[in-house]
């Protein structure tokens, strides 16, 4: 009309006049904003095998992983097509051969790091043993473990128990199977990916264990030589709030197990009514617990009983979009066990995970209601405090060093922390912030141990 009426020139540029959210909602440079632009379709590799955190069935990739994948395009406009792959180790071979240049749900290992770039994890997910029923006691150090093949745990494993025995399997039924059939004593998986598996084959049997005491941080994994593409997925992520994580999560744990009410067709035909009913109510309250089981692993740390990292994320958006509304201070304290390595190393593992339970409580009795802390992986913790400056924060954390210093942990020798202080700035990113307090902790270790470090 404009055009019609000489209110405008031909060749008018209306560029400038169309809307662009995710420029301004998400901070994207001109330069990420313009490889979005640009209408790139990037080719994304998957895990086939991993349901219900992700598969490909039907020529549909689904699961946990999927809907992320697709929260976290959407958010900026990214448009992707999925490559198929039989298994995870020929996802890994996609990628190193430039098939495709994202891995959907992957975890961050040395190895990787040479041929991929990761973001920051947007799901923690519990790692699991399965073992045969009778077999629960077993301690796993000595044991013969099956694990998906060229998967990160597979690495993690060999190195966290050198006297473990690893095999390595194609996919998770096969590793099921292996066990059904005492070839192997246990098999390492996700919680409720081993779950499914179980149920969808018919084995029985098998008992899961959280033994491993440890979880998986699930990143997108990039392939080198996309300079844009990771702080584009990292400006998203960051968006993701409470509210879609849950949504995300109870929509998998819960279709899981949907179909195991289906027998009420087959109890009306049989006319038993009232059975149907007790069936209808058990298999409910079955499914609200184990839900509520599962909700309660990703929320606390297996061993310690704390917030688990997962948790500790979220609790860190939450309480950065709380203290930026209201503009109140927030600090944390990073810090760990000073030479936790020559605890295990001399006194075994068994000792060193007493000595973590026994931090935890002793940090726990210490903290304030408006406080949360938990573990943020090994045998570093993260200490979150509102309305808290840094001066106050520095205070606290020279308050729980002279407590653990002085604590009985019956050991040979004393039980030390270093910790690293820092105050949440306004505008900075959650990566930033923590990685200061993370730095400011490592200066404390230079510095001789035991004591403390602000930034």
């Amino acid at each position: 009309m404009y055009l019609i009426t000489g209110s405008i020139f031909l060749g008018y540029d209306f560029s400038d006049f169309i809307y662009r959210p995710p420029s301004n909602i998400y901070r994207l440079s001109q330069a990420e904003q313009s490889f979005i632009d640009q209408n790139v379709r990037v080719k994304v590799c998957i895990n086939p095998d991993w349901y219900p955190f992700e598969s490909y069935w039907e020529g549909k990739h689904t699961g946990m992983i999927a809907d992320y994948l697709q929260l976290i395009t959407a958010k900026v406009g990214l448009d992707f097509e999925v490559v198929p792959s039989r298994t995870w180790e020929e996802t890994l071979k996609f990628a190193r051969t430039g098939r495709c240049e994202l891995i959907a749900g992957a975890m961050q290992t040395v190895g990787r790091s040479e041929y991929l770039d990761f973001t920051k994890p947007y799901i923690s997910i519990p790692a699991v043993i399965a073992t045969a029923s009778e077999n629960t006691e077993k301690r796993i150090a000595g044991m013969k473990i099956g694990v998906i093949e060229k998967s990160a745990f597979h690495d993690i494993l060999a190195d966290r128990y050198p006297t473990m025995t690893l095999v390595g399997v194609g996919q998770n039924v096969e590793g099921l199977r292996m066990l059904q059939a005492s070839k192997i004593d246990g098999y390492a998986g996700a919680d409720a990916n081993i779950a499914h598996v179980l149920k969808e084959f018919q084995i029985p049997d098998i008992a899961i264990s959280d033994e491993l005491r440890d979880s998986w941080d699930i990143s997108i994994a990039i392939t080198k030589g996309s300079p844009y593409l990771a702080n584009i997925l990292n400006k998203s992520i960051a968006t993701i709030t409470p509210e879609e994580h849950e949504e995300i999560y109870n929509r998998w744990l819960m279709i899981e197990y949907k179909h195991t009410v289906d027998y009420t067709l087959i109890w009306i035909i049989l006319g038993g009514g009232a059975i149907l009913s007790i069936f209808g109510l058990y298999r409910y309250l079955s499914v609200l617990s184990y839900s509520k089981m599962l909700k309660t692993i990703a929320e606390k740390d297996a061993l310690t009983g704390i917030l688990s990292r997962h948790k500790l994320r979220s609790e860190l958006e939450a309480f950065v979009e709380l203290a930026e509304r209201h503009n109140w201070t927030l600090s944390l304290l990073f810090f760990d066990i000073d030479d936790f390595k020559q605890i295990n190393d001399s006194l075994g593992h068994e000792t060193g995970d007493k000595v973590l339970i026994s931090l935890a409580k002793l940090i726990t009795g210490l903290s304030r209601k408006t406080d949360r802390f938990g573990r943020w992986g090994g045998e570093e913790f993260l200490f979150l405090m509102l309305e808290t400056d840094l001066d106050d924060a520095h205070k606290i954390a020279e308050k729980f060093r002279k407590e653990v210093s002085s604590h009985r942990f019956g050991l040979p020798k004393r039980v030390t922390c270093s910790f690293g202080v820092a105050q949440h700035q306004h505008g900075e990113s959650i990566e930033h912030w923590v990685s200061r307090a993370d730095k400011a902790m490592y200066h404390a270790k230079s510095d001789g141990k035991n004591c403390v470090r602000i930034t």
